[in-house]
């Protein structure tokens, strides 16, 4: 037996069009989805990692291991440019912070740290010499052991007072602590010519002197780091030299100036030369 099938039933069989399109719709948007987000997850890794690549080159110092070093710096080049040749991205294969490695400036930069470090070690270095003169002349009456506070606190400041330069100078540069400490240093030596009393030694020489030699010691150092990575320890060894000189020369000069002109202008004299090395 043979049904018929009228017209009108086989309208009423068809499918409904337009549903189709909203199905097939959420189906690719279900299957797209995770792709999607799968895409951005790389991206947002291959991102993390030139940050993490960035920041290792540019702040790692350099290490006494290189072959560790080498091997980690091909590992994270090697996962960076993987990812971001999957996503269209492209990266830096080098370090992104350059050093001019030498020339006139970062020459510059290592004779002032020279000059600069000449008379703040200059005048650690002959700490004996000064006291020895004062303790027999202005402060006759004064005991050796009450003496040795000035030069206690002058050490003391000296040594602790880097770790604030070295913070500012971290954040805003060189330029402010050196010009303030070689104020201190030069009005230091100006107050201690004229001294004549405990408290004026202390307040001069421990209190003044001692920031002042402080405050100039790490930006004159840590400048350097700004203009040499391959030869920075070089350029650091001939600045720091400077220091080792003024320690030669200092305590020769004031011993003849004693002599000649006298312990107040000896002073003068002394501070003329932290002026000029300033």
């Amino acid at each position: 037996m043979v049904s018929v099938i009228s017209d009108t039933e086989r309208l009423n069989m068809r499918p409904n069009i337009n549903c189709v399109p909203d199905e097939l719709a959420g189906n690719m948007k279900q299957k797209i989805e995770p792709q999607t987000e799968l895409k951005d997850n790389k991206v947002a890794q291959a991102r993390q990692i030139e940050i993490e690549l960035d920041v290792y080159l540019s702040r790692s110092p350099t290490l006494h291991n290189r072959n560790t070093t080498s091997a980690h710096n091909n590992n994270s080049t090697s996962d960076l440019r993987e990812i971001g040749s999957e996503n269209g991205l492209s990266f830096m294969d080098h370090d992104p912070v350059s050093y001019p490695e030498g020339g006139l400036e970062a020459n510059l930069v290592v004779l002032g740290a020279f000059f600069g470090l000449l008379p703040g070690w200059g005048i650690a270095n002959s700490l004996g010499i000064i006291q020895a003169y004062i303790a027999e002349n202005q402060l006759a009456d004064v005991s050796n052991s009450t003496i040795s506070w000035v030069f206690s606190i002058y050490s003391f400041l000296m040594t602790s007072s880097t770790v604030l330069s070295g913070t500012y100078f971290d954040r805003n540069g060189a330029r402010v602590p050196i010009f303030i400490g070689s104020i201190l240093l030069v009005a230091s030596v100006v107050i201690v010519a004229s001294a004549t009393k405990l408290y004026q030694f202390i307040i001069g020489f421990g209190i003044l002197c001692g920031l002042g030699t402080g405050i100039l010691m790490s930006p004159l150092i840590g400048v350097i780091s700004h203009y040499f990575k391959k030869n920075r320890a070089t350029a650091m060894g001939i600045a720091t030299n400077g220091g080792s000189l003024g320690g030669v020369i200092f305590p020769l000069m004031l011993r003849k100036l004693y002599v000649d002109i006298g312990f107040t202008w000896a002073m003068r004299v002394l501070a003329l030369i932290c002026g000029i090395n300033g």
